[in-house]
C-alpha cells in the first residue's frame, strides 16, 4: 500500500522538478544565445511481485516427497514500478535563430562555438553576442564582462564602427583590431556546466570552424509552443498524482483503523 503511495508522491516531485525547468526556459524566450534545459521522467526501480502458495495446501504429498523443505511456493507474476525520478538535466545546444538588428556590436555565431569571456569568476563561454563598449572602448558583454581575442586577452576597438569576417577577425575603419576568441567543445554536455547563460569549461576548448557575423544576434532556441504545451501535460499529471496520494492516504487510514478494532 505504502509502495502505491510512494510511486504517486514521486510523480508529484518528478513534475514539480520539470515545471520548475520549464519555466526558466520560457522566462529566457527572448533571451539571445539561451540554450533551453532539457529534463525528463525515468522509471526509478522495480520490484519483484511474488504470488506465495502453500506447497501442502496444493499437494500434501509433497511433503512426504521433500522433507524438511520449504513448504511454500512463489510464483513469479511481475515486476511492479516504484516510482519516477529526474535524471540528471541536459542543455539543448541546437542552433537558435538567426536575427539581423543593424547593430554593429551585436555578433552572433553560425555553428558550434562559443564567445569566451572574462568573468570576476574566471573566464565563461557563452552564444549570447550583445556586445557594446565601456567607458575605455574594451568590447564587453551586456553584463559588463570583457570579450576575449583569440589569444585570451580583452578586446579594445577605437569606436565601434566594426564590421567582421566569418573567421572572427575584427576591423575598425577597415583597420585590423585582432580577432574575437570563439571556440567549440567536442561534446558540450560534458565539457561545459552551466552558469546562467554562460558555461563554464570542463573539457579543454577548441579552435573551431564556426561562422561569426555582426549586425546580427542568435535567438534563443525555446519553443514557446511546445514547453507551453509540457506544461500544461505536466500540470494534469501532477494533478492525477495528487488525486493518487489522497486515496492512497485515505486507504491507509481506513486500514489503520480497522485493525485498531482487532
Amino acid at each position: 500500500m505504502l509502495k502505491g503511495l510512494y510511486s504517486a508522491a514521486s510523480g508529484m516531485l518528478s513534475g514539480l522538478n520539470r515545471q520548475t525547468v520549464l519555466t526558466h526556459n520560457l522566462s529566457n524566450v527572448n533571451t539571445a544565445g539561451f540554450k533551453q534545459v532539457m529534463i525528463t521522467m525515468d522509471e526509478w526501480k522495480k520490484t519483484a511481485v511474488n504470488d506465495v502458495v502453500n506447497i501442502n495446501d496444493q499437494a500434501p504429498y509433497l511433503s512426504s516427497v521433500y522433507p524438511g523443505s520449504d513448504s511454500k511456493s512463489y510464483n513469479y507474476l511481475g515486476q511492479l514500478g516504484l516510482g519516477v525520478y529526474n535524471p540528471d538535466e541536459t542543455i539543448d545546444f541546437t542552433q537558435g535563430p538567426l536575427e539581423t538588428t543593424n547593430q554593429p556590436l551585436d555578433m552572433a555565431i553560425q555553428g558550434d562555438g562559443f564567445f569566451r569571456v572574462r568573468t570576476p569568476n574566471g573566464d565563461r563561454y557563452t552564444r549570447d553576442g550583445r556586445f557594446q563598449l565601456d567607458a575605455a572602448n574594451n568590447l564587453v558583454t551586456v553584463d559588463g564582462f570583457f570579450v576575449l581575442d583569440d589569444t585570451g586577452n580583452p578586446i579594445k576597438l577605437a569606436n565601434s564602427n566594426v564590421s567582421i569576417k566569418t573567421d572572427g577577425s575584427l576591423f575598425v575603419d577597415g583597420q585590423s583590431a585582432g580577432k574575437l576568441g570563439v571556440f567549440s567543445f567536442t561534446d558540450p554536455n560534458v565539457d561545459l556546466m552551466r552558469d546562467e547563460n554562460m558555461f563554464v569549461a570542463v573539457g579543454t576548448p577548441q579552435t573551431g570552424t564556426s561562422q561569426v557575423f555582426n549586425n546580427v544576434l542568435e535567438g534563443s532556441n525555446v519553443d514557446m509552443t511546445t514547453a507551453a504545451t509540457q506544461l500544461l501535460s505536466i500540470s494534469r499529471s501532477y494533478e492525477s498524482a495528487q488525486k493518487l496520494v489522497t486515496q492512497q492516504d485515505s486507504i491507509l487510514n481506513k486500514t489503520i483503523s480497522s485493525l485498531g478494532n482487532y
